[in-house]
């Protein structure tokens, strides 16, 4: 527990140092919330985020919601608004939809960072979004737990046990191939 508490005390530290340097402040956290922060679609398909963001000032507000490096992002990008008003203690409902670029390579990803910033205060946050290009099948994302759902799986069915055995065996069988390092300049027009 005690190393955890110091974690978070680093944490603070470094955003509150983050924030002195480039001149903003960091708004609560709870102010701007999503529910989804990550999602996969094949090239050209839309993946649609919403976001939440709540005035917790007793006055209205206004804020500029912004894509930090619009320019840089293979993907094409579109906000349901730019500018809003928000009364005191009420929520905006917000639309981010990202239209997957063939120019990011299968299992690739980019992140959107969207920037909340409050015009009167100049207060500002900010919530990261990871767009992933869909990957076609076979394609395992494999994670501790799964390992171990594995291994128990492996001690109690006749079939996980000789699938375990006969991909040890290929393990120990396979050579992985020799990389060959061209020392000397080629012509580009010939390849042999």
């Amino acid at each position: 527990m005690e190393f955890i508490s110091k974690k978070l005390v680093l944490l603070s530290f470094l955003i509150s140092l983050f924030s002195y340097c480039f001149g903003n402040q960091v708004i609560e956290s709870e102010a701007l919330t999503s529910d989804i922060l990550s999602s996969a679609a094949d090239a050209g398909e839309d993946i649609s985020y919403s976001f939440q963001l709540k005035n917790i000032h007793s006055s209205v507000q206004t804020y500029t919601i912004r894509v930090d490096r619009l320019n840089e992002l293979a993907s094409k990008i579109t906000l349901s608004d730019s500018l809003i008003n928000i009364q005191p203690n009420e929520i905006f409902e917000g639309k981010l939809i990202v239209t997957i670029s063939d120019r990011i390579p299968l299992g690739g990803y980019e992140t959107c960072l969207l920037i909340v910033k409050n015009k009167n205060d100049q207060l500002e946050n900010r919530l990261e979004f990871i767009s992933v290009r869909s990957k076609p099948h076979p394609f395992l994302l494999v994670t501790d737990e799964i390992i171990e759902e594995a291994k128990n799986k492996a001690k109690s069915t006749e079939w996980a046990k000789r699938n375990i055995i006969e991909l040890e065996s290929f393990a120990k069988e396979y050579e992985i191939p020799e990389r060959k390092i061209v020392l000397k300049a080629r012509n580009t027009r010939e390849w042999k």
